[in-house]
């Protein structure tokens, strides 16, 4: 993960080298579809007048603004239901990627196939609505600091959450799971099998 990287901090000899030594370029990705079994069309539900989905991307602006996230976009289903989920990203200025509706891996791995360069990936779905950008920067902070692969602040309530993936372990999962029309419930996955 280090080779070819500069640390921007000094190192002692014999310390623990961590992620938060070199410059990380994180990407946070929102997952949504307007075909959910539960409640059709949730992320385009009114909540005090707009789109559940545009408080996610109201607060997730605010970690970009704050430098915690350096680039947003938002995962979607070639479906024509969710053109309005694009156009609605359009409207932020978030970019969108189309894929497979089953298929949430391949799906995922989109935007970190077409930019290499961000090594780590916040994933979002459109039930997280209520992110705290303050909660977000600790979780990226803790999971550069303990060497993670995978991180996640799942004691905040449902809504809040958010989870912190190297991108490695994203394209490692696309290449291996077998059946990734299951891949829906990454987190259960990775749970389940670490």
């Amino acid at each position: 993960d280090i080779i070819n990287k500069i640390a921007f901090k000094s190192v002692q000899k014999n310390s623990l080298i961590t992620k938060d030594c070199f410059k990380n370029k994180v990407m946070a990705i929102i997952i949504a579809r307007c075909n959910s079994k539960r409640l059709k069309n949730k992320a385009l539900a009114l909540i005090n007048n707009e789109p559940s989905i545009v408080h996610l991307f109201k607060r997730i602006i605010i970690s970009l603004e704050k430098k915690y996230v350096n680039k947003i976009v938002l995962c979607t289903t070639t479906n024509s239901d969710d053109d309005k989920l694009h156009e609605l990203a359009n409207k932020f200025k978030i970019e969108t990627f189309r894929g497979s509706e089953k298929n949430i891996i391949e799906r995922i791995n989109l935007p970190i196939n077409k930019y290499p360069e961000y090594n780590t990936v916040i994933r979002l779905t459109a039930d997280d609505i209520l992110i705290d950008p303050f909660y977000l920067k600790k979780t990226i902070v803790f999971h550069f600091k303990n060497n993670l692969n995978y991180s996640s602040c799942n004691e905040l309530p449902d809504g809040t959450n958010v989870e912190v993936f190297d991108a490695s372990v994203l394209r490692f999962l696309n290449n291996t799971i077998k059946y990734k029309n299951k891949s829906e419930y990454l987190t259960t996955f990775i749970l389940d099998n670490k």
